[in-house]
């Protein structure tokens, strides 16, 4: 508490003093704290009553509970309003990054809340380090939240603090003109690029190599078998490659990538993505912004198709399991004017489906589900019975695909493949496990001009099955040349001059999701560029190609690298994921942090150690140690400080994990314009005209014995004396 004369009171409060601004008198108003401070004055048996003087701006502390004490205590108290700033004021209200986690060279955008007491003219100002890195000029409209957008570019790796600045000709206080925020840049982004030929993609590589990024390009078999391979890069990019390629292991590495640890995928477009490349209803799809299936336009060729499925009895189990969804999954993408049929066989064929319209998908689907496996294997008269049943149709595209997994009876199937290529039809083949004929089943591909796969896996039969199925449709690539449509403002493409932009070529239809945002289309309304957050990380699809064979003319762009360099940018994994999540939690007079730690299996990382290194803004340092509140749960207690910057470094002693983190408290909250008035100061009765204790109820009062009785005494005492003698 702090006496101040009554004299000097009238100053005070109507011309505040600037230097008075760095030290406690001026820095907060704790209306809560002098309430109940106050109480504590009255002498005990008088009336009490405070007045308040007051702008009604609570900094710290709960006001409404302070005058519940109050009230309950008997004390009157009358408000008498102060006006706020009256001078000339402008402020910054709030910086804000739209990331905290950036790339050597990335773009952030930052966006800035100012305000002001009059309609003004200023300079924003942006400094990075102390360096000013832009200026830009503003109007400010009085008694409103301005609102002002500036992009930096990350040129300086490590946490880098940026502050934003506003300057007017006319301003009191100069203490609040600044916010400042914390960006932590880190070095080169590794890129993954996968390709079935990866020197397709060399010029892609060299074009982000000089936007800065680090990229490693590989072939077929190149994603890492292990989700902590996957984790070394920030970005991949299935340029070209099946997802028969792919274990479901690394299908579903590939989706917690994305998802749990905030990975960023792109798939572009050819003949081993989206549908094309097997990808329908698997874990890659469902992160993806866009669906592989679509409907096919009515002028494309319509397809008929026979699958020829073994159910001998080395197919009993999982293998017919995944048979049976396979060939559900293959009626699913086919548009209505295709038609399907299906064999099983073991001993001998059993047409499961004749052949009808893929539209009838649920009588394909309950007919799918009658398939069961046993008996021997006899694959020749199911072959003859699928070519017979092409024959007898009109479609314009005929394909068989012929599922096998072990050594058929003898039969004359290199002629019958001759045959049916012959009468135009493909016949593909997959060989399954050890046990297949795969000498067999390859010359049957090669003779009936169709694809021959082999996997020891069942789970990838679905995917061979959609991939075949996408590939013998011949509907999902459109090849023709177009120019890309931008569609809304997007911050992916933000910047790009999309005017002088080169023809693509071709590219591949799919679907957007409801999800998704799209950033480019093409002349006929299909999805080029989308967009979409799934989890923690971010994918995006481009249904056309960055290699010579769509994008020749785009490889000569002058935008090229940008573009690309931008597009990954967009979706970078933001951190390094260690399983430490710190929330914090500000009080009037400490900063409340609360650390939770989690182990590689994501359970709570037990028995761990934690320690805190608090620097202030002086490089004062002080080290103090966690207190567990809880499961894997640590907590410390930070006093806030004059300055309100600090930065705190979390180390766990024995696993060597660290957590840094930077605290800003720009200015006190006193100095902040257009703060609304305490709710429930403005309930109080006001101080009218007339002295402070005008109306203020008198208490009774007890009139003290102690007179009375030593009066008493004095007489009885006398009385006892003339008695005696008398």
């Amino acid at each position: 508490a702090r006496n101040v004369e009554l004299d000097d009171l009238s100053d005070r409060l109507d011309s505040p003093n600037p230097e008075s601004i760095g030290n406690s008198f001026g820095r907060e108003s704790r209306i809560a704290q002098a309430l109940l401070q106050g109480r504590m004055k009255f002498p005990a048996g008088k009336a009490k009553r405070i007045v308040l003087f007051t702008d009604g701006r609570e900094t710290a502390g709960d006001t409404a509970e302070a005058i519940g004490i109050l009230r309950n205590e008997g004390v009157d108290i009358l408000i008498s309003d102060l006006q706020s700033v009256t001078h000339p004021e402008v402020s910054v209200v709030s910086l804000k990054p739209n990331t905290t986690f950036a790339y050597f060279g990335e773009k952030v955008r930052l966006a800035v809340k100012l305000s002001s007491n009059r309609d003004t003219e200023a300079k924003l100002r942006v400094y990075c380090r102390g360096v000013l890195e832009q200026e830009a000029p503003l109007i400010l409209k009085a008694d409103q939240v301005n609102d002002a957008i500036i992009d930096v570019v990350m040129s300086t790796p490590g946490s880098t603090i940026w502050t934003a600045e506003i300057a007017a000709d006319q301003d009191h206080f100069p203490l609040n003109n600044q916010a400042s925020t914390t960006i932590d840049v880190k070095g080169r982004a590794k890129v993954l690029i996968l390709h079935r030929k990866p020197r397709l993609m060399r010029l892609l590589a060299r074009a982000l190599d000089k936007q800065g990024m680090e990229v490693n390009v590989r072939g077929l078999r190149g994603l890492p078998e292990t989700l902590e391979g996957i984790l070394q890069f920030d970005a991949i990019i299935l340029a070209d490659i099946p997802a028969t390629a792919m274990s479901t292991r690394q299908l579903l590495d590939l989706k917690s990538y994305v998802s749990d640890f905030g990975g960023g995928l792109v798939m572009l477009g050819s003949e081993n993505s989206f549908g094309l490349g097997g990808y329908y209803q698997t874990p890659v799809e469902e992160v993806l912004p866009i669906v592989s299936r679509y409907e096919k336009e009515k002028e494309r060729p319509s397809l008929a198709m026979v699958l020829v499925i073994d159910k001998s009895g080395s197919m009993d189990g999982l293998p017919i399991a995944l048979a049976r969804q396979a060939a559900k999954a293959s009626a699913e993408l086919l548009s209505p004017q295709d038609r399907v049929a299906i064999i099983a066989f073991d001993g001998q064929p059993y047409v499961i489906c004749e052949m009808m319209s893929a539209s009838e998908i649920n009588l394909i689907c309950e007919a799918i589900d009658r398939i069961s496996a046993g008996g021997g294997t006899n694959m020749y008269p199911a072959m003859q019975q699928g070519m017979d049943i092409l024959l007898g149709s009109h479609s314009r595209i005929k394909h068989m695909i012929v599922l096998g997994d072990g050594q058929s009876m003898p039969g004359a199937f290199l002629e019958l493949a001759g045959e049916m290529a012959e009468s135009n039809i493909t016949v593909s083949t997959v060989a399954l496990g050890g046990g297949a004929d795969r000498e067999l089943m390859s010359e049957i591909a090669r003779i009936g001009q169709g694809r021959y796969y082999e996997t020891m896996d069942p789970t990838t039969v679905p995917r061979i099955f959609t991939k075949e199925t996408m590939e013998a449709s011949r509907s999902a690539i459109r090849e023709e040349p177009f120019l890309p449509i931008k569609v809304g403002e997007d911050d992916t493409i933000a910047d790009i001059d999309f005017d002088g932009i080169p023809l693509l070529l071709g590219y591949v239809m799919t679907r957007a999701k409801p999800t998704a945002r799209m950033q480019l289309v093409t002349e006929s309304g299909d999805p080029l560029l989308a967009s979409g957050r799934y989890g923690l990380g971010k994918t995006v699809a481009f249904t056309s190609d960055a290699s010579d064979r769509w994008a020749s003319q785009w490889i000569q762009w002058q935008g090229f690298g940008r573009f690309w360099a931008q597009i990954l940018r967009s979706c970078l994994r933001k951190a390094d994921c260690q399983g430490v999540n710190v929330k914090r939690q500000i009080y009037p007079d400490h900063i409340s942090f609360t650390l939770t730690s989690r182990n590689d299996a994501g359970a709570p990382a037990l028995y761990e150690d934690w320690r805190a290194l608090v620097i202030d803004e002086n490089g004062a340092r002080k080290t103090e140690k966690l207190n567990q509140v809880g499961l894997a749960m640590h907590r410390i207690n930070v006093r806030r400080p004059k300055s309100g910057r600090f930065t705190l470094r979390l180390t766990e002693a024995q696993t060597g994990k660290i957590k840094v983190l930077h605290h800003h408290e720009d200015y006190p909250g006193e100095y902040r314009l257009g703060n609304q008035s305490d709710a429930s100061l403005t309930e109080l009765p006001r101080l009218g005209e007339g002295p402070a204790d005008a109306q203020l109820s008198p208490i009774p009062a007890f009139t003290p014995l102690q007179n009375h009785l030593l009066l008493a005494a004095m007489v009885c005492l006398i009385g006892s004396i003339l008695l005696r003698r008398i």
